[in-house]
């Protein structure tokens, strides 16, 4: 997302500020937004994926992938699951494999490659 706003709540400060950035996006005819909040952990352990991919038959953008990684207590999980399921949802959508099955192979290998 681009054009993040961070919003200090002053009001809500303990040992270090709840910062809340929000942002949005537009493209192949979606719009959307998003919202964070790193709550009362020191760092955000979030990440999130917005973008558009082609499939084989064309460069052109034939799907968009939105997808919300939960940090569960750490960070590093979820930025990895940022950068990697993504590029396995891309490879996949080029071999031409069908939407059913193409999720599970992605978040499979994506598991895969956390081990």
């Amino acid at each position: 997302c681009k054009q993040a706003m961070v919003v200090d709540y002053p009001a809500l400060r303990f040992d270090h500020a709840r910062l809340k950035e929000t942002s949005s996006n537009s493209a192949e005819g979606y719009h959307w937004s998003c919202s964070s909040m790193k709550g009362w952990r020191l760092q955000m352990e979030d990440a999130f994926v917005a973008m558009s991919m082609a499939s084989k038959a064309s460069n052109e953008s034939e799907a968009t992938l939105f997808a919300v990684f939960d940090g569960h207590g750490g960070r590093e999980v979820a930025l990895f699951c940022q950068q990697h399921l993504p590029e396995q949802v891309q490879a996949l959508l080029k071999q031409g494999v069908p939407p059913e099955a193409l999720f599970k192979r992605a978040f499979a290998a994506t598991e895969d490659m956390l081990r």
